[in-house]
């Protein structure tokens, strides 16, 4: 979701935050999923919610939805604590589930009539208007069905408006739409935005979401990495970029041209050599805080058949990466994935980072 219009709405984050989550526990059997979240959403926002499948995002959005209760900590919306009053909250939010479903056999007019009718929302009117705002007008006598996968999640936007909510929670909105679909709905997201919505929605992938967000929270296995605006976490990232390289494996043509057209390009220093050479690894390393392993084992998702050469590489590589990490007493090694390099990199302490072993970031951990 790059390219086109940014926000230009203006957030104070000195008032009341429109969502404000505080110490959130979650388990799951004997696994904590959620571990001391906290983060605030302050009126007028657009709050990207970034992480690995498997993170803990959409059990935290279903806690501030009121639909699951937390181990503990707590959640307010507009200053209304969602456990203590969900009836009065629900009036206030529109949430979308990441696996939202719809009625196949009717038109797009009876479906959001039925849902108007749900909601108790006398007018009809309200439904021409959020058929008009969400752009689905001319699709209002053709069934369900029938509709693109973009054009469903505008329906689903187009539900959740109907009751004129002042908190929108969208769990992974832009997952498997094409780039013309993500396109429309970023735009459709900064028009919400624009009309006074303040929005928290979620992804696994940075890059969809850095355009359009005024403010990100990233959770790594079930707790906050980093949140604030997004304009402090680019100049943190800044910061780092003075000490960061990418170890480019002789492969990852693709991966080097994906960052070079990040937004953090000018923060990252590339490196070239071959990843299996450890005297090129060391060399590479010497001085810096932080390396981005493109490719590394760890992250090829364990469906994955890779070619017996491309593991060994891999293997190899890997091991050279945190022997001389050790030996240069390099702060974090971030292990990524070959394509969503920003969105699903996993960061490994180096007391604790085998390439044999743990989850691939792909997979629930």
């Amino acid at each position: 979701m790059t390219g086109g219009r940014r926000s230009t709405v203006a957030i104070r984050r000195d008032v009341v935050p429109a969502i404000r989550a505080r110490h959130l526990w979650q388990r799951f059997g004997s696994r904590d999923v959620l571990r001391d979240v906290s983060f605030d959403v302050y009126p007028g926002e657009i709050f990207g919610f970034i992480g690995p499948n498997g993170a803990g995002k959409t059990t935290t959005i279903r806690i501030v939805a009121t639909l699951v209760e937390p181990l503990s900590g707590r959640v307010e919306i507009d200053g209304l604590d969602v456990s203590m009053d969900p009836e009065t909250v629900r009036r206030r939010i529109g949430y979308m589930s990441d696996q939202a479903g719809v009625y196949q056999r009717i038109t797009v007019r009876e479906f959001l009539e039925f849902f108007a009718a749900a909601y108790a929302i006398p007018s009809l009117g309200v439904v021409a208007t959020v058929m008009e705002l969400t752009d689905i007008s001319p699709l209002v006598d053709q069934l369900v069905a029938t509709l693109s996968k973009g054009q469903k999640q505008r329906l689903q936007l187009a539900r959740i408006l109907l009751h004129d909510p002042k908190v929108l929670i969208l769990d992974e909105p832009a997952s498997d739409l094409d780039p013309r679909a993500r396109f429309e709905l970023r735009e459709l997201l900064l028009d919400l935005q624009s009309l006074g919505k303040t929005i928290l929605l979620s992804s696994h992938i940075l890059s969809e979401l850095s355009d359009v967000c005024t403010s990100v929270g990233i959770i790594e296995q079930g707790q906050m990495v980093v949140v604030g605006p997004i304009e402090e976490i680019a100049e943190r990232l800044a910061e780092l970029g003075a000490r960061t390289r990418v170890l480019h494996q002789y492969n990852s043509q693709g991966d080097r041209g994906w960052l070079e057209e990040s937004r953090w390009r000018e923060q990252i220093k590339f490196v070239a050599g071959d990843i299996r050479d450890a005297g090129s690894v060391r060399g590479a390393m010497r001085d810096v805080d932080v390396v981005f392993h493109l490719a590394a084992l760890i992250a090829i998702p364990y469906s994955y058949q890779a070619p017996s050469s491309y593991v060994e590489t891999n293997i190899n590589g890997t091991l050279n990466v945190l022997q001389a990490a050790r030996e240069m007493g390099t702060r974090r090694v971030v292990h990524t994935s070959t394509s969503e390099v920003y969105g699903t990199a996993r960061q490994v302490p180096i007391s604790e980072a085998h390439p044999l072993q743990g989850q691939s970031p792909y997979s629930a951990t």
